[in-house]
């Protein structure tokens, strides 16, 4: 268990201590084990990254400068949790600006999330970088009647890419879900959005042969006190001709993440919260052409939310969340096998809040992004540790 903040002093030197650790500094064992943070201590979280493919990460999030307030951050590091030359770089507006998705391309990156206009709203952005997190000056903006956020990214075949995402009323805080479909160079867009109030897109996979599954939740009769798993097929333009709803009308299941096995199975992880009760736990689904298979539940002392999930190569599944209890939230980390039972856990933190933001990847190791957080500042939080969650001894 690795212990964050007993005191703010303690806190910032482990902070100045793990950012200026090399590989000839420390020992092996501890580059390939670490944990490291990234940011000013401002307000700074980070929400996604990827596996660039030559041992690096790209992180996308946020992160807060005392002249510009909250922008859009890339930020890529090495396999020791070192950023390169030319990391963080920063867009937005200059008002409030966050990057919800990150995806690697061939020359460059691709980067969703959310800007602040001059008028106080927030509209989607899309915005491709090279190799060295430089714009190329493609950008998307998607602005509608409320807020808008778009949250994830997939490729598609020709070049082009399907944005997922939701809007938000400015009046009534209702949701309603929309698509966007682009080139690769971000123009030509196509826009399909939901016809009715209460639905929202977090993920969005390429099931094969032209077809798209899009998932997210839907808030019954536009309350947050009743919601479940929405899960639709979209085809290459990005048309609705399938769905389907996951779900108990006596508990509140908000999906946050999933996984896909194959062109048609899937494992849904989220939150579930009983109505009369004020603990929530952890939710599993595995879905077959968009069928529910099973569901499973997680709990523990405190409420769980489930954040992130991993498929390994031997199909068993990694699950992160957050633990709440007393107060303070604390990282939990899930072994389970195929079949959504629990092999082992591992936790990490104690005093102040660590949290699982987004993304878990595990190739003989596990990386975990989140966030470390006390009072109102927070820092962007990188921990790698072995294929077990062990960390050094």
């Amino acid at each position: 268990m690795i212990l964050f903040m007993k005191r703010i002093f303690l806190f910032l030197s482990i902070i100045f201590l793990l950012m200026a650790c090399t590989k000839e500094e420390v020992s092996d064992l501890q580059s390939d084990h670490f944990v490291k943070f990234y940011g000013s201590f401002l307000e700074d979280r980070a929400y996604d990254m990827e596996d660039s493919g030559d041992g690096n990460l790209i992180i996308t999030g946020s992160l807060e400068r005392l002249s510009t307030g909250k922008d859009i951050a890339l930020i890529k590091v090495d396999e020791f949790g070192n950023q390169a030359e030319w990391s963080p770089k920063y867009f937005g507006s200059g008002y409030d600006d966050e990057g919800c998705c990150v995806k690697v391309l061939e020359n460059g990156y691709l980067i969703a999330g959310y800007t602040t206009n001059d008028a106080g709203d927030k509209d989607a952005i899309i915005i491709k970088t090279d190799l060295q997190g430089n714009s190329t000056g493609e950008e998307f903006i998607y602005s509608n009647s409320g807020d808008e956020y778009a949250v994830d990214i997939e490729l598609r075949p020709d070049g082009g890419f399907f944005i997922v995402g939701y809007s938000e009323s400015l009046v009534s805080e209702e949701k309603s879900f929309f698509v966007v479909g682009l080139d690769d160079n971000l123009n030509n867009a196509r826009i399909t959005t939901s016809h009715s109030r209460g639905e929202e897109f977090l993920k969005i996979y390429n099931n094969g042969e032209g077809e798209y599954i899009a998932l997210g939740n839907q808030y019954s009769s536009n309350s947050a006190e009743e919601s479940q798993f929405f899960l639709v097929k979209l085809n290459e333009t990005g048309n609705i001709f399938d769905l389907a709803f996951l779900g108990s009308p006596t508990i509140k299941e908000v999906l946050t993440d999933a996984v896909a096995v194959d062109e048609s199975t899937l494992y849904l992880l989220g939150t579930a919260l009983e109505k009369d009760s004020t603990r929530s736990k952890i939710i599993l689904k595995k879905v077959v052409d968009l069928k529910e298979q099973w569901t499973r539940f997680i709990s523990a002392s405190g409420s769980l939310e489930g954040k992130a999930i991993v498929l390994r190569d031997d199909g068993s599944l990694v699950l992160g969340a957050d633990k709440v209890l007393d107060g303070d939230k604390n990282i939990l980390v899930y072994f389970l096998d195929g079949e959504g039972n629990v092999t082992s856990s591992r936790e990490y933190g104690e005093t102040g809040d660590q949290t699982v933001e987004d993304r878990l990847y595990s190739d003989n190791q596990l990386i975990i992004l989140g966030s470390n957080a006390h009072q109102e500042n927070s820092m962007i939080s990188l921990i790698k540790t072995d294929a077990n969650g062990n960390l050094w001894e």
